[in-house]
């Protein structure tokens, strides 16, 4: 009997003693593998070619990708991080890579209900001085406020191509956006001013009380261009791509010429 009982300690004691068996580790969950962010677009937008911002926002949604856009005179410096310009003009800055998008003109704007009708001879001449006053059979003429682009900016470009080294008038008033000359223009029956044509088009009713003169010279229009430089990234090229051809181009077509 007492055999027995130290049989049964001495199991005892060798099952305490022996290794626990390890408990198999719980497998590691998968680690997730980072979706990496589009580049965005950082867009360099003349304050001329603001009709372009809703394209660009309709290209952005549907590629999408992140946008930012700066608007400034065309011949400002963009900032560094822009990866697209917009340009209006023949002969884009260098380093950059252009691709066309359609066409836009200056246009003439008199103050809606202005029976002002001057040939485009007239209005060389009001613009550089020459002619001062509106003619009129009723009255005494009244003098011509004119509004001149302010330097640096595209549309100013177009009407520097137009009169080449002809003298300005020294007293015009100089409109530093498109918007500031509508709001001069429609303000003053007398006004004289000088905007780009989808303006008209793509904000009425910001543009409702001025008209277009019927004055079309040849130096007034421009390719309306998208630029990239060499090493652009994937993002804006897709996006110039769609201003060219996708939905994009299907909103420009609306407002500027092919």
């Amino acid at each position: 009997m007492r055999f027995r009982r130290w049989t049964f300690l001495l199991l005892l004691l060798l099952a305490a003693c022996a290794p626990a068996t390890a408990t198999p580790a719980a497998p590691a969950p998968p680690t997730a593998t980072p979706t990496p962010l589009p580049k965005p677009v950082v867009v360099a937008l003349p304050q001329s070619l603001a009709p372009v911002r809703e394209a660009l926002e309709t290209c952005a949604h549907g590629l999408n990708v992140p946008l930012a856009v700066f608007s400034q005179s065309q011949q400002a410096a963009p900032p560094g991080t822009a990866n697209l310009r917009l340009w209006w003009g023949e002969s884009p800055p260098e380093g950059w890579r252009a691709f066309p998008l359609g066409r836009e003109r200056l246009v003439a704007v008199v103050p809606r209900g202005t029976p002002a009708a001057p040939a485009e001879a007239d209005l060389r001449r009001m613009v550089m001085g020459q002619v001062q006053v509106w003619s009129s059979t009723q009255g005494t003429p009244p003098p011509v406020a004119l509004w001149l682009p302010m330097p640096g900016t595209a549309a100013r470009a177009r009407l520097d191509a137009w009169l080449g080294a002809a003298p300005r008038r020294g007293d015009a008033s100089l409109a530093p956006s498109p918007q500031a000359m509508l709001t001069a223009v429609q303000d003053d029956a007398a006004a004289l001013g000088f905007l780009p044509a989808a303006w008209l088009s793509a904000f009425p009713k910001a543009a409702q009380k001025v008209r277009a003169l019927p004055v079309h010279p040849p130096a007034w229009e421009a390719p309306v261009l998208a630029l990239l430089p060499r090493h652009a990234p994937a993002t804006a090229a897709a996006l110039a791509g769609c201003l060219q051809q996708g939905p994009g181009h299907a909103w420009l077509q609306k407002h500027y010429s092919p």
